[in-house]
């Protein structure tokens, strides 16, 4: 039996970060994968001969400079085109709204008027994103891990707000809990404006924009940050797949031993503590420290037992909303589309069909009775114009986001698929006429192909609801929201943690800081 100093369980971003940490800090390191190769669920594939697309994600917002600098991934081959990609919000009628810069720094398609009014909400949004932002690289405080040092942390974030004046103090408190819709009517009247932002704030959460607290998803984008800009969405040289590449090139330099296709069946436990794992083909590793990147579901109720944990904790982890509603269509086209309402340039761009908040609302509605909406919003990038050597010369990858697709439909998902891909598709046609002829080849995941794919329970992309009552302190749970679990040597990390999903590495470097903290005390 081969002994290590730490064990991280999946190779996903998360585990390969907090790998590098490790293993920078003088531990010999064991990462495990179940599957054949690292990524999780940003992993590339080829869907079809000549196409390389990322199989779920297509675009990075959360990738902060603290992560690029621990895992050295610019050493590594991960190279950004700077150019800020722009997010364009188009209607059925193809009139079209431009976010230009940090999450639109400039705006295209509205009216000075409106354009003041959007920049000083905008100001304020950053400035309360910002107070989330100084927590993303902490371990959250709770009932075991509150230190001077942490409460004087919290106070200089209140009264750094406070010091931004009475009315932004009160603002924040007064809009902490509210709807983005509510804010969006209170200063913006383009629809095509509040609808893509309405989008963001609730894509890959069960809230509509007139859901209260739905306001946090975006603070929780806004916080996000890459280079120190705020709000921008990047494509790195190669995709994802590069992006993969260069986590993993930092894994194998720092020495850590890498093994696939090790899937872990349960952990080796003697006296609550954890001693190693024992893997599917029977295979077991020794250490007395076993980090799991996987989600808190499969970690607690399958990895550790029911029979290890108190009735209260697992009431509490079966509560957690872990069900995702986001689907993922990847498209091969034979040709370049083309937009009647946008031109070649545009189309290197992020675009949204959320024509308003309306129109969102009505497509939330039925995914709270196990329905499909009619007529789906969807994010759509064509990766291919961002770099051309992800298909072949001429073609194009369609990759596109589905919001409001229920893990659980009341026909069942293997009778709906096809009305899904049907109506994403009969939309699609009006905007890019003939679109549909020049398809080669589809590839649609809902939320079940995403559990069944990548072993993640309910197929959600944060491993469960990234809302007010699951953030922070409260992430996964508030008595291990410290990357800590009922076992002694057991800790947590990735998207079910704080500070939760996108491809970022920070939940992953996060416990391995907690880890070296823990064993030096």
């Amino acid at each position: 039996m081969k002994s290590y100093d730490v064990i991280i369980v999946g190779a996903g971003h998360n585990g390969m970060a907090a790998a590098v940490k490790l293993s920078k800090s003088g531990r010999k390191v064991l990462l495990l994968e179940s599957s054949s190769k690292p990524g999780g669920m940003a992993v590339s594939n080829n869907f079809f001969k000549g196409f390389k697309i990322a199989t779920l994600p297509h675009l990075i917002n959360h990738l902060s400079s603290m992560v690029i600098n621990e895992l050295d991934l610019f050493d590594h081959g991960l190279e950004i085109n700077n150019k800020l990609i722009p997010s364009i919000s188009i209607d059925q009628n193809n009139n079209y709204v431009v976010l230009n810069g940090e999450y639109g720094s400039s705006i295209e398609g509205i009216n000075l008027e409106e354009n003041h009014n959007w920049l000083k909400l905008r100001k304020r949004l950053f400035s309360q994103a910002n107070l989330l932002k100084k927590f993303i690289n902490d371990t959250p405080i709770n009932q075991e891990s509150i230190s001077f040092f942490e409460k004087l942390k919290v106070l200089n974030a209140g009264l750094g707000l406070r010091l931004q004046g009475k009315e932004e103090f009160q603002e924040f408190f007064r809009m902490i809990l509210m709807c983005v819709a509510d804010v969006l009517e209170e200063e913006i009247e383009s629809n095509l404006l509040s609808g893509i932002i309405s989008f963001d704030s609730t894509l890959g959460i069960r809230l509509g924009p007139r859901s209260p607290t739905s306001l946090m998803g975006l603070l929780y984008r806004f916080s996000g940050e890459f280079n120190g800009q705020q709000g921008v969405q990047i494509f790195p040289v190669g995709g994802m797949r590069q992006l993969i590449k260069s986590f993993f090139s930092s894994v194998e330099s720092s020495g850590v031993t890498t093994l696939f296709n090790q899937k872990v069946k349960n952990f080796m436990i003697e006296d609550n503590q954890v001693n190693g794992v024992i893997t599917k083909e029977g295979n077991e590793y020794k250490s007395d420290v076993v980090l799991s990147s996987v989600s808190p579901i499969s970690t607690f109720l399958e990895l550790i037992g029911p029979k290890r944990l108190d009735t209260g904790l697992i009431r509490e982890l079966k509560s957690l909303r872990y069900h995702g509603n986001v689907s993922k269509l990847n498209l091969a086209l034979d040709r370049k589309p083309v937009f009647d309402g946008l031109n070649e340039d545009q189309l290197s761009s992020r675009i949204v069909y959320s024509p308003s908040i309306d129109h969102i609302e009505k497509n939330f509605n039925p995914s709270k009775y196990q329905e499909l909406p009619n007529d789906p919003n969807f994010e759509l990038v064509f990766p291919n114009f961002f770099d051309t050597s992800l298909a072949p010369n001429g073609a194009a990858i369609a990759s596109i986001i589905i919001q409001n697709t229920p893990f659980n439909l009341k026909n069942g998902w293997e009778k709906s698929k096809e009305k899904l891909q049907n109506d994403v598709l009969s939309r699609l046609e009006t905007l890019s006429p003939g679109i549909r002829k020049s398809i080669l080849s589809s590839q649609l995941l809902s939320p079940q192909d995403i559990e069944n794919s990548f072993n993640v329970p309910g197929g959600h992309w944060h491993h469960s609801e990234l809302q007010i009552d699951r953030m922070y302190s409260l992430r996964p749970v508030f008595k291990y929201s410290n990357y800590k679990t009922p076992l002694s040597g057991l800790y947590i990390c990735g998207a079910g943690t704080h500070p939760g999903g996108g491809i970022n590495g920070n939940s992953g470097i996060n416990a391995a800081k907690k880890i070296i903290e823990d064993i030096k005390n």
